[in-house]
C-alpha cells in the first residue's frame, strides 16, 4: 500500500512530464519511407500491452529487430514518445518493435518484467508474419526502461537471476545479442538521486516479497557477473542529469572486462544535449544532431546481421559474446563527429579569444 506522499509524488511528476511531452510531440517531424503498424495487443488483453512495429518500406526481406521500451521513470510515459527515433532506426534497415507497458504505482517492476517478456514473446510468434529474423535480436531503452531491459535480459540468458526473481519459465525464451542504453537509468538506489529513488522504490517494489525477490540484485555488479549479459551500447551526455549512471555502469562493466562501447557527447554547440536529448530532439526541425547519431548508429549496422561477428573476450561463464556493428560499426563514424564538434569549440574559443586581444 502506498503512502499518501509517494502517492502525490507519482501523480504530481507524471502530469508535469505529460505537459512536457504532449507540445514536443505536437512539434516532431517523423521520416518518409517506413510502414506504420500501431497498437497490435500482445499478452494478456490491456489497455496497455500494446505495440507498433516499423519498418522500411522498400524493404521485405526479413530483418534484424530491436525491441524498444520507453522511458519516464517506469511510472510514465508512452510509445508515442519515442515513436519518431524508432522509425528513423527502422528507416535504415530494422524491424522496430515499440511496446508499451503497464506503469508503476498500478503495478510494481516484476509485473513491469511480465510485461516485457511477453513482448518478446510476441515478437518470437509473429516474427514470420511481419518479416523479423529473431536470430538478430536487440534490446534498446532509453532512462529508466535501460533498467527495465537489463534485468530482462538477466532473467532470458541467466538461470540464476530467473529463478531469484520468480521468472525460471522466462530462461532461454530469447537470446538478446547486445543492449543499447540511451541516457540510461541503471541503479534502483543511491547515487546522485538516492534520496528521491528511496520514494520511488515504495511503487517499484510495493510488497515485502518483491523487495526480498530484488534485493540480491539491487547491486548492479553482482547482477553483470551473475547475468550472463550481451554487450552494451551506452549512450550520455555531459548535459545529461543521468550521466553518473551511465557513467557508473561503464566502470563496472570495465572492471568486470565486459564488452561495451560509451558514447559521452560534449556540451552541444547550438542547443544543450539534455536527458534523452537522442529521442526527444531527433524529430524536431532545429536538431539534425541527435538525427545524425541515430544515423550513425543504424547505418552502419544496416544488413550486417547475416555478417560474421568479431569475438569478443570470454566472459565469467564462458560464452563468447559477439559484438554486433549496431554498437560497434558506427564508432570511428561517431568519434570523427564528437571530433569535428569538439574542433568546432576550439575553433568558436580562439575567435573569442582574438577578439578580447588588445
Amino acid at each position: 500500500m502506498l503512502s499518501e506522499p509517494v502517492k502525490a509524488l507519482f501523480e504530481s511528476n507524471t502530469n508535469a512530464r505529460h505537459a512536457g511531452d504532449a507540445d514536443r510531440l505536437a512539434k516532431e517531424h517523423k521520416p518518409n519511407g517506413v510502414h506504420v503498424l500501431t497498437d497490435l495487443p500482445y499478452g494478456i488483453p490491456d489497455q496497455l500491452r500494446k505495440l507498433d512495429l516499423y519498418r522500411p518500406e522498400t524493404q521485405h526481406e526479413p530483418l534484424p529487430v530491436i525491441i524498444d521500451f520507453h522511458g519516464g521513470g517506469l511510472y510514465h510515459g508512452d510509445k508515442q514518445n519515442t515513436m519518431c527515433r524508432d522509425m528513423y532506426l527502422a528507416k535504415y534497415g530494422f524491424a522496430v518493435v515499440n511496446a508499451n507497458y503497464r506503469l508503476v504505482p498500478q503495478i510494481g517492476f516484476q509485473d513491469q518484467l511480465h510485461d516485457a517478456l511477453d513482448a518478446i514473446i510476441w515478437t518470437n510468434e509473429h516474427a514470420h508474419d511481419y518479416g523479423m529474423d529473431t536470430n538478430a535480436l536487440f534490446l534498446i531503452g532509453d532512462s529508466a526502461a535501460t533498467l527495465l531491459i537489463l534485468y530482462l535480459t538477466a532473467v532470458l540468458h541467466s538461470p540464476v537471476v530467473a529463478s531469484q526473481l520468480g521468472m525460471r519459465e522466462a530462461y532461454g525464451t530469447a537470446h538478446i545479442l547486445a543492449i543499447a542504453g540511451c541516457s540510461g537509468m541503471y541503479r534502483f538506489e543511491g547515487g546522485v538521486h538516492g534520496t528521491a529513488m528511496g520514494y520511488y522504490a515504495e511503487g517499484y517494489f510495493p510488497t515485502l516479497k518483491e523487495r526480498i525477490r530484488i534485493s540480491p540484485y539491487l547491486d548492479v555488479d553482482r547482477l553483470v557477473v551473475d547475468g550472463n549479459l550481451p554487450p552494451f551500447y551506452l549512450q550520455t551526455s555531459t548535459e545529461d542529469y543521468l550521466a553518473d549512471n551511465t557513467l557508473e555502469f561503464a566502470r563496472i562493466l570495465q572492471y568486470r572486462h565486459h564488452d561495451y562501447e560509451l558514447r559521452l557527447l560534449p556540451k552541444g554547440l547550438d542547443h544543450a544535449l539534455v536527458h534523452d536529448f537522442a529521442v526527444k530532439e531527433v524529430g524536431l526541425e532545429h536538431n539534425e544532431e541527435s538525427q545524425q547519431i541515430v544515423k550513425e548508429a543504424a547505418t552502419s549496422s544496416n544488413g550486417t546481421a547475416q555478417r560474421p561477428a568479431r569475438k569478443g573476450r570470454k566472459g565469467r561463464h564462458g560464452r563468447t559474446d559477439s559484438l554486433h556493428p549496431l554498437l560497434t560499426g558506427g564508432i570511428r563514424r561517431l568519434l570523427r563527429h564528437v571530433l569535428h564538434r569538439l574542433r568546432s569549440h576550439h575553433q568558436h574559443f580562439r575567435a573569442v579569444f582574438r577578439r578580447h586581444q588588445p
